[in-house]
């Protein structure tokens, strides 16, 4: 009932979307689609169930909505309860988006590792790729990640922290603040 009632709300924001000029239609594009589920040893589920989650965000949220309503178990009231609360935190958002650039970049060679027949020359090219894709995003790609998930946020209402902001980090007395220059849980 509820996969139903998340394809329905799904729809409805496409739909939304579609009449604000926000996104484009054509062939191929805006198909339905439910929420995968990652399995445990490949990448690929993981990118994928996070693609989803990101294109399906409005919809979860309302289903998630309803059912914190609707639910007349305590359990699910409160499951609901708290993944609205995860979810619309600005670090879940961060890193969910920093998953799909990561693992987004790895797919390629991901894919290619898990073919029968693998052309090791290529599989290294491939490595040589993701080297060098995270290297650059470690050295540049930190601003526009930030940016992403910012508007991200901002479309979605979701509370993001001042980086200037003076915090006291964990495990820290009180007095000894510092600059939020970068998010608190990064090292």
């Amino acid at each position: 009932m509820r996969k139903d009632v998340l394809l329905a709300k799904h729809h409805d924001v496409l739909l939304e979307k579609i009449e604000n000029g926000e996104i484009m239609t054509g062939r191929g594009l805006n198909q339905e689609s439910g929420l995968a589920i990652p399995g445990d040893t490949r990448w690929g589920s993981h990118l994928k169930t996070l693609l989803r989650i990101l294109v399906m965000w409005e919809a979860i949220i309302d289903v998630l909505e309803i059912v914190k309503k609707d639910s007349v178990k305590p359990a699910c009231t409160g499951g609901a309860l708290g993944l609205i609360g995860k979810m619309e935190s600005f670090d879940f958002v961060f890193i969910m988006h920093l998953m799909i650039e990561l693992l987004g970049m790895t797919d390629i060679l991901s894919r290619a590792l898990q073919r029968k027949d693998q052309d090791i020359v290529e599989a290294m090219h491939l490595i040589t790729d993701v080297k060098d894709s995270l290297q650059d995003i470690r050295e540049n790609g930190w601003e526009p990640l930030l940016k992403k998930v910012k508007t991200f946020c901002e479309k979605n209402e979701i509370e993001v922290p001042d980086m200037d902001e003076e915090i006291n980090i964990r495990g820290t007395s009180r007095r000894r603040k510092q600059k939020n220059s970068r998010v608190p849980w990064m090292f």
